[in-house]
C-alpha cells in the first residue's frame, strides 16, 4: 500500500519507499529524472492532467523534495509551482508517471514533521518556482557552492531549525537567482602570513658556506668520473677539449675554487664565506654549461663516416669489457676497437 504525503503548508504532494513505494518504480522514476537533464531548456512540458487520491494536480515534478539527494529514495509529484532545488522534470515519460503516481492511495494527510522525522524529505523551497529560474544553469558560477551548502543544511536540519534553514534558503537563493547575492567574504584581504624573522648574519653565512661545499664536492665527483671514464673521449669528447670555451671557462673556475679550498681548508671563516661562496656557484655553473653543451653536440662535429667509425669502436669497447665473454672474444673486439680508433683523425684519442 503506498501512500501519500500532503504536506498543507506547502501544497506538496510526495510519494516515498518509505510508505510502499516500490524499488522498480523508483528506478524508473530516478532514470526519468536524469533524463530530464538532457532536454533543451528549462521550461517544462505542458502540465499533466493528474488525479493522486481525492487531490486533482494539474503539473507534475520530479525530483529530491528541497534538496535531498537521489539516495535518499524520494520524489515527488505537485502543483504547478514547479518548485524543486537542482532538477526540474521536463517531457519524461509521462504516462509512466502518471501510473506510478495513480497507483493505491489512502490519501492520508501526513505532517511535515513526520516526514522530517522519517527519510528527511524536504518541503520545497516555498515561493521560489520555476518561473524564478531556481536550476543548476541559471544559478551563477560564483553562487553554485553555496547553494549546494543551503541545500545541505535544510536537508540536515532538526524539526526546530527546518523553518529557519528554508526561510534563508529561499532569501539567499532569490538575491542569487536576481543577482544581488555577494559572497560574504569577498573582498575580505585575508592576512598575510606572518614572516619568518630573518637568521643572523652569522647563521646565513655559515648556512652558505655548508652548501658551497656541498656544491663543491658534487662538482668534484662529477668530473673525475668523466675523467676516469674510458668512454668519455668518444661520447663527450668536447667535455675533455680544453681548447672549447665552455670547457675552458669551466676548468679555469673549477681550479679556482679548488686552489682556494686548497689554501683555506673546509673549516667556516665569516671573513671567506663570501668568496668562497663565488668561486662554487661559477664552478656549478660553468659545469652545468659545459656538460649541456658536450651533449647536445656530440659527435655532430666529425666527419659522418668517423661518426660510424667512432660509433662501432664503443660496441667493440664494450664487448672487449664484458667479464661474461670468452677472453678470444674480448681480445678480438679489442683490436677491432683499435684499428677503427686508428682511422679517425678529427679526435686525437689518448694512447
Amino acid at each position: 500500500m503506498m501512500r501519500s504525503l500532503w504536506l498543507e503548508d506547502t501544497g506538496f504532494v510526495a510519494v516515498h519507499p518509505r510508505f510502499g513505494l516500490r524499488p522498480k518504480d523508483y528506478q524508473e522514476a530516478v532514470h526519468a529524472r536524469r533524463l530530464s537533464l538532457q532536454g533543451p531548456g528549462p521550461e517544462p512540458s505542458p502540465p499533466l492532467r493528474l488525479s493522486l487520491g481525492a487531490r486533482p494536480l494539474t503539473a507534475i515534478t520530479i525530483g529530491a523534495a528541497a534538496g535531498a539527494v537521489a539516495s535518499s529514495g524520494t520524489f515527488a509529484v505537485g502543483l504547478p509551482t514547479w518548485t524543486m532545488p537542482f532538477w526540474v522534470a521536463g517531457t519524461w515519460m509521462a504516462a509512466r508517471a502518471t501510473q506510478i503516481a495513480s497507483r493505491e492511495s489512502d490519501g492520508q494527510p501526513v505532517t511535515r514533521d513526520d516526514v522530517v522525522q522519517g527519510d528527511r524529505a524536504r518541503a520545497a523551497l516555498g515561493d521560489l518556482t520555476m518561473s524564478d529560474v531556481i536550476s543548476m544553469r541559471q544559478i551563477p558560477d560564483e553562487c553554485v557552492n553555496e547553494f549546494k551548502r543551503l541545500i545541505t543544511l535544510a536537508n540536515f536540519a532538526t524539526p526546530e531549525e527546518l523553518d529557519e534553514a528554508l526561510a534563508r534558503l529561499h532569501r539567499e537563493a532569490t538575491r542569487m537567482v536576481a543577482g544581488t547575492w555577494r559572497d560574504p567574504v569577498a573582498g575580505v584581504i585575508e592576512p598575510e602570513p606572518p614572516r619568518r624573522p630573518a637568521l643572523p648574519r652569522d647563521t646565513r653565512q655559515r648556512n652558505d658556506w655548508a652548501k658551497a661545499l656541498i656544491d663543491h664536492d658534487a662538482v668534484e665527483q662529477e668530473w673525475a668520473a668523466i675523467v676516469l671514464d674510458r668512454f668519455a673521449v668518444l661520447e663527450v669528447p668536447l667535455l675533455l677539449d680544453v681548447k672549447q670555451p665552455e670547457t675552458a671557462a669551466f676548468i679555469d673556475a673549477y681550479a679556482r675554487a679548488q686552489d682556494f679550498r686548497a689554501v683555506h681548508g673546509r673549516f667556516f671563516d665569516p671573513a671567506l664565506e663570501p668568496e668562497y661562496v663565488d668561486l662554487v656557484r661559477a664552478a656549478v655553473e660553468t659545469w652545468t654549461t659545459a656538460q649541456r653543451t658536450a651533449r647536445e653536440v656530440g659527435l655532430q662535429f666529425l666527419p659522418k663516416a668517423e661518426q660510424s667509425l667512432v660509433r662501432k669502436a664503443i660496441k667493440m669497447l664494450a664487448q672487449a669489457e664484458d667479464p661474461t665473454r670468452p677472453v678470444a672474444a674480448r681480445v678480438h673486439a679489442a683490436r677491432r676497437a683499435a684499428r677503427l680508433l686508428a682511422k679517425v683523425h678529427t679526435v686525437v684519442l689518448p694512447k
